[in-house]
């Protein structure tokens, strides 16, 4: 190899090795940004009107709310005998779109202090509801009532195009008085 190949070489590697540590410099200083907390009004990013007039209405007394959700659509109640709660799978053709779980504890005690690292912490309010957001999706949502924890999410098998009816099922939980 000429000497003149071999200058060229060992500057094309040195100018990779700047770029890369340049990048990972980057990276590390928004990873050491403190996380920002949202305090804002919910408002359903919706793309296309959505007819919500002929929705059925799921009403549970036990927990005291009531959620809507497409019609065609199926609510599967969990059918865990051993768990002190409750799970809603909102299934479309049988399959799980989204799901509402209700557990006995606190959001801070029994969500967030349980997820490493801590994600960043969104305050939502929805229908009066203070619901807290904890990541990069807008249906993934905790909030409390009783003593209680109620979550909404998508599941694994919720597609992009559901995102409009699950934030729009999320819309319609109110709780009974």
């Amino acid at each position: 190899m000429t000497r003149s190949k071999k200058v060229i070489l060992f500057l094309a590697l040195a100018f990779i090795v700047i770029l890369y540590a340049l990048a990972n410099n980057l990276r590390q200083k928004e990873k050491e940004r403190p996380l920002p907390v949202q305090d804002s009004k919910y408002e359903i990013p919706i793309s296309s009107p959505i007819d919500i007039s002929k929705w059925q209405t799921y009403r549970n007394s036990k927990y005291g709310f009531e959620v809507k959700y497409p019609t065609g659509w199926k609510i599967d109640v969990s059918k865990q005998q051993n768990l002190e709660g409750l799970y809603l799978s909102f299934l479309n053709e049988g399959t799980d779109i989204a799901g509402l779980g209700i557990f006995k504890g606190t959001i801070s005690k029994d969500v967030l202090d349980r997820i490493s690292p801590r994600p960043e912490v969104k305050n939502l309010v929805i229908n009066g509801i203070n619901m807290v957001n904890l990541s990069d999706t807008d249906y993934d949502l905790y909030f409390e009532k009783n003593d209680l924890v109620y979550y909404f999410s998508g599941t694994l098998f919720a597609q992009e195009t559901d995102g409009e009816i699950i934030r729009m099922i999320i819309a319609t939980f109110r709780f009974l008085e």
